[in-house]
This record gives C-alpha cells, sequence and structure tokens, in this order.
C-alpha cells in the first residue's frame, strides 16, 4: 500500500532587499510582521463572523482577566481576606488542576455526547461570569478554593476550544496572522477593565471596590456573550470539515492511482521477464 507522510515545506526566502546582516534581517522580520497585521485587520472587514469573534472574546478576556487580577489582590490584602502566602500557593494550584480537569471533562463531553463546541464555550462563560458575582461574598479560604475550583474548569476549557473555533474559522494560508490578531485582542488589552475600575474607585471610593469590580466584569460580559451567541460558527466549522473531507478524498484517489500504476508496471516488468 502508498503511504502517505508529511513532507517538510521550506519557507520563502528573504529578497535581496533585505541584505544580508543580523540587524537588516531583524529590521525586515519587523517590519514584515508589522505589516502583515495591518493587512490582517483591515482583511477582517471581509470576514464578518471572525470579526465578531474576535471582537467578542477582546471583552471576554479581559474580564477573565480582571477577575482573577483582582482575586489575587483580595487575596492579598489585610483588610480583605488576609491569605497566606501558602494559601495563595495552594490556591493557584488547585487553580491550574482544575484548569486541566476541565478541558478533559468537557472534551470528554464533546465526544462522548456529541455537544457542539460553541454551547460548551457559551456553558464555560455565563457560569465564569456567574461565578464572578460570588467575589462580593469571598470571605475565608475555603471559598476562594471554591471560587477556583469553578473558574479554573470554565477557563481551560475555554482556552482550548477558543483557538480550536478560530482555526476552523480563517483560511488555511493566514491562521498564523489570525491568531496573531487573536493574541492581541487577549493579552493587548487586558489594560480596559483595570483602568475603568482604577476610574470608578477613584471617584466612588474603596468602599465600593468590590461591587465597581463585579460591575465592570458583568459590563465587558453583557458585551462579549452576545457579539459570541451571534457568531456564525456551526457555518464555518461544517465548511472546514467539507473542506477536509473533499482534500482526504482527493488524496486517497491519487494513492489509489500511484498503486494501480506501480501494480501495472510490476505486472508488465514480470510478462518482459517471461518473455
Amino acid at each position: 500500500s502508498i503511504r502517505l507522510r508529511e513532507e517538510h515545506f521550506v519557507g520563502k526566502e528573504l529578497p535581496e532587499s533585505a541584505g544580508r546582516s543580523s540587524w537588516a534581517v531583524v529590521k525586515f522580520a519587523a517590519t514584515r510582521g508589522v505589516k502583515e497585521q495591518i493587512t490582517s485587520l483591515s482583511d477582517l472587514r471581509r470576514h464578518t463572523e471572525v470579526f465578531l469573534f474576535l471582537f467578542s472574546f477582546m471583552f471576554l478576556s479581559d474580564a477573565q482577566s480582571t477577575a482573577i487580577s483582582v482575586a489575587s489582590i483580595l487575596a492579598e490584602d489585610e483588610e480583605e481576606l488576609n491569605l497566606s502566602t501558602l494559601q495563595i500557593l495552594a490556591t493557584t494550584i488547585v487553580a491550574f488542576f482544575s484548569s486541566a480537569s476541565g478541558l478533559v471533562f468537557f472534551k470528554w463531553l464533546n465526544y462522548r455526547f456529541k455537544v457542539q463546541i460553541k454551547p460548551i464555550i457559551s456553558f464555560n462563560i455565563i457560569v465564569c461570569t456567574l461565578s464572578i458575582i460570588c467575589i462580593i461574598w469571598l470571605s475565608s479560604f475555603g471559598q476562594v478554593l471554591a471560587f477556583a475550583v469553578v473558574v479554573g474548569m470554565q477557563l481551560g476549557s475555554v482556552s482550548a476550544y477558543s483557538r480550536s473555533v478560530l482555526i476552523s474559522m480563517i483560511p488555511i494560508s493566514r491562521q498564523s496572522e489570525f491568531l496573531a490578531v487573536f493574541e492581541i485582542t487577549q493579552k493587548g488589552t487586558s489594560w480596559i477593565g483595570p483602568l475603568c475600575i482604577g476610574l470608578l474607585t477613584d471617584r466612588y471610593g474603596d468602599a465600593y471596590y468590590r461591587r465597581i469590580v463585579v460591575g465592570t466584569v458583568l459590563a465587558e460580559a453583557g458585551i462579549g456573550v452576545p457579539l459570541f451567541l451571534l457568531c456564525n460558527v456551526k457555518r464555518y466549522v461544517y465548511a472546514f470539515t467539507i473542506n477536509y473531507t473533499r482534500v482526504r478524498n482527493e488524496l486517497a484517489g491519487m494513492a489509489r492511482g500511484v498503486q494501480r500504476a506501480v501494480d501495472s508496471g510490476a505486472r508488465r516488468g514480470e510478462g518482459e521477464e517471461h518473455n
């Protein structure tokens, strides 16, 4: 049988205008990267669903990072929870293992019961958002651990499945560029929530700090969740599956054709030996 193997594809060579010195190569790579990101951002106008997905996750990821950073501040604050260093370390470890176990659980749910990816992500986001409201009532180490378990299980699933969905929505030749834009919307905009919290706290005082945090996170989730629900993920995943099936069938047909040619050549060689 013919066994298909992966080939190593070599990237394009640098043009002569880039030069051959180390500084010239670095300069060319930096300017080329910036130009590609600008092109990707301008091309989002032609990919409405991808734009909705990225724009929604800009607010959702900022809400998540804001809640996590605020929870860590409350844990260390002497006037709030006043947890010890060992308790904070234990909470971090519990959150890490909860994130991994949540990813395994929802992956099993997806394969075992054929649950679609979009409902899983929607469930994770809603549960995580509702759990953040509990920040107002956190008052003990046990409650912090419960908060870390619930939120950690959701964040692990969201982090993995969001990238899988995005990859299925973008053209194969543009995946690295759009994934870079996705990282920008996740990490590059994580200052929005803390900035709003700082401005509101400066205006209304520290007495309303927890309520300000919850209100800010809910406001960001209120923008991100409806936009994500409007995104037609299923259409892109279905198209991706159809394209993958078509390519696989074409490769299988090519393999059968090559096998027939090899068998025909072998039979012809055997006939010539008998003659």
